[in-house]
């Protein structure tokens, strides 16, 4: 029970991270269960730190905030490095060695299963060091032409940043830690200890599918490991004593029974398999997210700048003549089209910068 409620958990918190902001549920619970799950769970605990510490534990919330996802900290990748090697390590000692006396396994799964991690802590190297979208004096113009502004959400005509010095292209903003303006940024993710932006999102992606896959692999792997190493042992039409009743049962007439049977025999592998189970969730959960953005042409900064405009009570007219909903976008220019800049951003800053010189 206490299993299918941990999934049933994360489950709906997934669905709810994805849909939640959409304007479909405007006013819904939906909407307010999001706010407690996101925005909410932020709001809570500054009002609780500002209660009991006053200005100065403000103070330190606002710093930790700015160090942790405004400015270049290499904590969140050691914690990444450490959990994924502490979770090969348990896979290697924990759920491989039964591949030797199971039937029906294969043991290339020690190869394919380390080469799956390889491919993940390449990606997690790839995303962390690349260019996310350095906007420079060389490269100015072509942003501009792929991204101009949408005088809305950024203003038109582009204006100075006030720290590099420069003009701002569209859904670009300025990375206090690469020190320079990214294109079509996207978010400061602690993990990678790196903006996500126009060059680097395809890679992002790469790391996040590839850690989702990872996740997968070990949980299904595991669990149909001990399924099988149960049914070999003929542990699934054993007779047990009903502490209450004295009855006789069978394990497999009682998931009650197959879950303390489980623990106390595969305790390390089991556990192992459920976090991982749940792991992927979480990660698939956010990649859906991403995908998501991408389709409708919208990045996780734009989405808080609207939430920002709209708390703040400001009514816009967009240029379709609808007001400012949570899933407007001016660079919307169809899902395939949205990818494609994705995948292939050079390509389509040159084409922009060309397209641009045509029209005079």
């Amino acid at each position: 029970m206490w299993s299918l409620a941990v999934v049933s958990f994360v489950l709906g918190y997934i669905c709810i991270l994805l849909i939640g902001s959409h304007e479909y549920f405007q006013g819904t619970v939906v909407e307010r269960w999001h706010y407690a799950l996101t925005d909410g769970v932020c709001d809570f605990l500054e009002q609780a730190i500002n209660r009991v510490c006053g200005r100065r534990g403000n103070a330190f919330l606002e710093a930790t905030e700015a160090a942790c996802c405004q400015g270049s900290n290499p904590i969140g990748q050691v914690f990444f490095g450490i959990l994924f090697i502490g979770c090969y390590l348990g896979v290697h000692t924990e759920i491989f060695p039964m591949l030797e006396n199971t039937p029906g396994f294969s043991t290339w799964h020690r190869y394919t299963g380390g080469l799956t991690a390889v491919i993940v802590l390449y990606f997690f190297f790839l995303v962390c060091y690349c260019d996310p979208g350095k906007i420079n004096e060389s490269n100015l113009d072509a942003h501009l032409a792929l991204y101009p502004p949408d005088g809305i959400l950024f203003p038109e005509p582009p204006q100075h940043c006030s720290t590099c010095i420069q003009l701002k292209p569209g859904r670009s903003k300025h990375c206090n830690a690469t020190k320079s303006c990214v294109a079509r940024f996207d978010h400061w993710c602690i993990w990678i200890n790196n903006a996500v932006g126009l060059y680097n999102t395809r890679w992002f992606l790469c790391f996040l599918f590839s850690t989702a896959a990872a996740c997968l692999y070990g949980a299904v792997l595991g669990g149909n490991l001990i399924a099988a190493d149960m049914r070999e042992k003929g542990a699934w039409s054993k007779e047990w004593i009903e502490p209450r009743t004295r009855n006789k049962v069978y394990l497999g007439d009682h998931w009650g029974l197959v879950f303390q049977f489980v623990l106390s025999r595969y305790s390390m592998g089991a556990a192992m398999s459920v976090f991982l189970g749940v792991a992927f969730w979480i990660v698939l959960g956010f990649t859906g997210l991403q995908i998501y953005r991408i389709k409708i042409g919208m990045t996780t900064n734009e989405s808080w700048k609207i939430k920002e405009m709209r708390s703040a009570g400001a009514v816009v007219a967009t240029r379709s003549g609808n007001g400012l909903s949570p899933s407007y976008s001016h660079y919307n220019r169809g899902w395939r089209r949205n990818f494609a800049e994705i995948m292939f951003p050079k390509y389509y800053l040159l084409q922009s910068l060309r397209d641009k010189d045509k029209d005079g």
